[in-house]
């Protein structure tokens, strides 16, 4: 039905051509929420261990509450990470809630022993939600060189100051 009302409005264009047309007419009618492009900045930093030694793997993942957006990076052997997205080197602009993921994909493995889980992994498990991790980070314009995230013990970790990432109130 559809295709015979079309043939008398448009005479001469055959069903494909018509097909063809609609879909560039309606080529942005994806996703209206899908973010093409963001302006982003350069951020770099480290990821610490209470004594101060780098953690050598797993990912920092920066959480944009108010974007609902997550960027992730992996963490080299020398504890550092630089994050990229796919809007290019860096991340947009905001206030960031971090945590870090034991693994480079993102999952956190619990050994069970007698049906327990057990955190296998040289930092506190609170690290793994950005909800408890306590870190944070404001990416402003330009480059951004993070001081180190210290992942400490205890409540002390949970503090961290408003203008500089990763670090405790007790640092």
């Amino acid at each position: 039905m559809i295709s015979s009302s079309v043939r008398r409005i448009v005479p001469g264009m055959s069903l494909l051509a018509l097909a063809a047309a609609l879909a560039a007419a309606t080529g942005g009618c994806g996703d209206s929420n899908a973010v093409k492009s963001m302006t982003v900045y350069p951020v770099s930093g480290k990821v610490l261990l209470k004594d101060d030694r780098p953690l050598t793997s797993g990912q920092v993942v920066f959480v944009l509450p108010a974007k609902g957006l997550e960027f992730s990076s992996a963490i080299g052997g020398d504890g550092a990470f630089k994050m990229t997205s796919q809007f290019g080197d860096g991340i947009p602009d905001g206030e960031y809630l971090i945590r870090i993921d034991p693994s480079a994909s993102g999952s956190a493995p619990a050994k069970k022993s007698a049906g327990k889980s057990v955190w296998n992994n040289p930092y506190p498990s609170k690290y793994a939600d950005e909800a408890s991790s306590g870190l944070k980070a404001t990416i402003k314009a330009g480059e951004n060189s993070l001081e180190p995230f210290h992942l400490l013990e205890g409540p002390a970790a949970a503090k961290s100051k408003t203008a500089k990432a990763g670090r405790s109130d007790d640092d």
